[in-house]
């Protein structure tokens, strides 16, 4: 009897910047990423743990926390190359992206939403064959305003920097610098070199590496990503309406 085997796809669909393969059935150890609904008919986020992440990697995750933030209709630009234009209506630990621009396949699709660290989201499709493809792209928080797509971004955790760029999380605390990335459901890490000069940050290791990021708050932001802020919009049809202007 032949064994059921599950193809890893590494696949550029949503985010050019920062793709990966992620395996099918793989449990964020922040939480599940299902799309179902709690009693209350609400839908269901990422469970929220109180300290640090179950996973053992060296930073504080309010997985659900975030996900309500991101709740609702989104217009985004620049998410997977420059000049493109996306419409998001997220729903609990779901998304249905819509992309005007988009020349093969459905121009709208509904993905399972990972929050997988302080500034790396994680959306994943499931085709028909069973293959599934992952992408990641780096977010942040300015106040309520969301920039998420090319360039990068991290927070300030205590004394510890955490920072996405390069398909890794670099993490700074006491001087210990080190890089993160998941593969195949668990995060590895290995030594990476951290340079903080006043309120600018910059993670390197091998293959891999950020922009210089500054300081604004507690929130690191490259200048691309800080000039690239989404747009709430009321309803996801007035979200789709605005991305088709954009996309003209």
């Amino acid at each position: 009897m032949l064994k059921s085997v599950t193809r890893h796809v590494v696949a550029i669909f949503l985010f050019a910047s920062l793709v990966t393969a992620i395996p099918v059935g793989c449990k964020n150890e922040t939480g599940s990423a299902s799309g179902e609904t709690t009693g209350s008919g609400k839908p269901a986020l990422q469970n929220s743990p109180s300290a640090r992440s179950s996973s053992g990697t060296p930073w504080t995750l309010d997985a659900a926390s975030i996900q309500t933030k991101l709740q609702g209709a989104w217009v985004l630009r620049h998410v997977s190359s420059l000049g493109d234009v996306q419409a998001w209506e997220v729903k609990g630990a779901k998304v249905t992206v819509y992309e005007p621009k988009r020349t093969t396949g459905p121009k709208e699709r509904t993905l399972d939403l990972v929050v997988e660290s302080p500034c790396t989201l994680k959306l994943s499709e499931t085709r028909p064959d069973g293959a599934t493809e992952s992408g990641f792209s780096t977010f942040v928080f300015l106040g309520n305003a969301l920039h998420l797509g090319l360039g990068d971004a991290g927070v300030k955790q205590g004394n510890s920097v955490v920072a996405c760029g390069g398909g890794g999380v670099f993490v700074l605390t006491g001087g210990k610098c080190t890089v993160h990335k998941a593969m195949f459901g668990r995060w590895g890490s290995e030594p990476a070199t951290c340079n903080l000069r006043g309120d600018v940050f910059k993670g390197e290791a091998k293959y891999r590496s950020t922009s210089e990021i500054k300081a604004t708050g507690d929130v690191y932001v490259s200048d691309q990503l800080k000039s690239n802020p989404a747009t709430r919009a009321a309803s996801f049809a007035e979200a789709k309406s605005s991305a088709d202007a954009l996309a003209k």
